[in-house]
C-alpha cells in the first residue's frame, strides 16, 4: 500500500468519526464551537455559534495533521532502509567470520600435523577462541 493510500485510509476514517460517511448512524449531526467557549458563562452563546462539522472542516484538520504522518512514514522509510544496511554487515560480518574460522582451523590442522611450537600453537588457540566469541588469555 502506497503513502498516499494510507494517508486516504486515515482521512477516511477521520471523516468516519466525524459523521461524514454514509455508513456513520442515520440522523447524527456532530457540531463544532466557532467562538471561545467563556461565551457560556456570560450568556451570549446562540445556536448561529455552531457551525455543522463538515467536508470543509474534515479538509482543515486532515491538512494540518497530514505532515506529520508523512514525517512519520519518511521516518519509518530511515530505519527501515538502517535495518536492511545493518543486516546486510551482521552477513557481511558472519560471512567474513566463517572465512576467518575456517582458515585458522586448517592452519591449526597442518600445525598439529607438521607440529609447532607451544607458542604458535597458543596463539592459534586464542584466534579460535576470539572468532568463536571468547576471550584469549
Amino acid at each position: 500500500m502506497s503513502d498516499k493510500e494510507r494517508l486516504e485510509q486515515i482521512k477516511d476514517a477521520i471523516a468516519h468519526e466525524l459523521g461524514l460517511t454514509d455508513d456513520y448512524m442515520d440522523g447524527t449531526y456532530l457540531y463544532y464551537l466557532t467562538r471561545s467557549k467563556s461565551a457560556f458563562a456570560v450568556g451570549t452563546m446562540t445556536m448561529d455559534d455552531f457551525k455543522e462539522i463538515d467536508e470543509e472542516l474534515l479538509d482543515e484538520i486532515f491538512n494540518a495533521i497530514e505532515p506529520f504522518f508523512i514525517e512519520q512514514a519518511e521516518r519509518v522509510q530511515e530505519l527501515e532502509n538502517r535495518l536492511k544496511l545493518y543486516d546486510f554487515w551482521y552477513r557481511t560480518a558472519y560471512e567474513q567470520n566463517k572465512r576467518y574460522r575456517a582458515a585458522i582451523n586448517n592452519i591449526n590442522e597442518k600445525a598439529m600435523l607438521f607440529g609447532t611450537s607451544e607458542e604458535v600453537y597458543d596463539a592459534i588457540q586464542d584466534a579460535i577462541k576470539i572468532l568463536e566469541g571468547g576471550q584469549h588469555e
